[in-house]
């Protein structure tokens, strides 16, 4: 008797979780490079008797939107985006050699090139990339090539992969992943520019509204099943 407010339950944490993933896409719709993710779901059969079996809600992984954002103009020298599949490489603070799409560089205090939350950017040779004391003139052309004052300096390193929707963010843009990076091949440089995140603001502002209102339903259902249930048993506890 109990299985549909079990099922009804599990619904209801589908729910929970598709909310908390849009409300993460909300929160970092300004946040540059970011890809959009929603979790995905399926149905999970499960006997409850013989010869019988409940269908539940089951989470099967995530989507995640790997379009390219647009590109905002900053006019800064030291920003860049990725135009295509690639991504750019950092060494993260724990050592590990990670990857981002947010090319908002800036010049650290002892001359590198970091990323906004302080991650060293790495050339194409995997070491860090110092700009030259005093330079004047700092510049990127589409290959990533980096020059101050009319001096070749460093080449950014753009990567591409097999699936990037597979990588993990680590916070701070960075994200991992176990693939072996291959170099960029279809993707260009662009300087002077930001990739946005790719999150549409009226898509998931849309959903949010449509996820409350299929969490109120289930909840109305789960109070009726258990007014049914109640009564059910008021009246076995009479006979």
């Amino acid at each position: 008797m109990e299985n549909s407010i079990y099922i009804a339950l599990s619904r209801q944490v589908a729910l929970r979780r598709a909310m908390d993933a849009t409300a993460h896409n909300v929160a970092n719709m300004s946040t540059p490079g970011f890809r959009a993710a929603h979790p995905l779901f399926r149905e999970a059969l499960t006997a409850t008797g013989p010869g019988e079996a409940s269908s539940f809600v089951s989470q099967a992984g995530d989507y995640k939107d790997m379009r390219t954002g647009a590109l905002r103009r900053t006019g800064s020298p030291l920003h860049a985006a990725v135009v295509g599949p690639g991504f750019f490489a950092a060494r993260a603070p724990s050592g590990q050699v990670a990857y981002t799409k947010a090319g908002e560089f800036q010049r650290g205090p002892d001359g590198a090139l970091l990323t906004a939350g302080g991650a060293s950017v790495l050339s194409q040779g995997g070491g860090a990339i110092t700009l030259p004391a005093g330079a004047q003139s700092v510049s990127i052309d589409g290959r990533g090539v980096i020059s101050a004052d009319g001096a070749r300096v460093a080449q950014l390193s753009v990567v591409e992969f097999t699936d990037p929707a597979a990588l993990t963010p680590i916070g701070n843009g960075l994200a991992v992943t176990d693939q072996a990076p291959q170099e960029g091949a279809v993707s260009r440089v662009a300087s002077g520019v930001v990739e946005s995140s790719n999150v549409e603001p009226v898509v998931e502002m849309t959903g949010m509204v449509e996820i409350l209102r299929s969490y109120q339903s289930m909840q109305r259902l789960l109070q009726a099943e258990n007014d049914r249930l109640r009564g059910a048993i008021e009246k076995l506890a009479k006979v």
